[in-house]
C-alpha cells in the first residue's frame, strides 16, 4: 500500500484535510527535540547525489548532429 493522508486529527480537532492546514492560531506547542543525526545525513547525501550535475561528453560534434 502507498499513499499520504487525506486527513489529520490533533486532540480530536480536525488539524489537515487534503493538504489544507484547519487549525486556529494558538493551537499546540512546539516540542523542542535534538536533531536525528542519522535522518540528517541520510538526507544531506541524497541531495549530493540527487543535485543536478554537468554531463562530460567526448566524441560528440560540437553541432550536436
Amino acid at each position: 500500500m502507498k499513499g499520504l493522508p487525506r486527513c489529520v486529527m490533533s486532540h480530536g480537532l480536525v488539524s489537515i484535510v487534503d493538504g489544507e492546514v484547519k487549525t486556529q492560531e494558538g493551537h499546540g506547542k512546539f516540542v523542542a527535540r535534538e536533531p536525528f543525526t542519522a535522518v540528517n545525513k541520510a538526507l544531506s547525501q541524497w541531495k549530493e547525489v540527487m543535485a543536478p550535475r554537468k554531463v562530460e561528453r567526448s566524441g560528440i560534434p560540437a553541432s550536436g548532429v
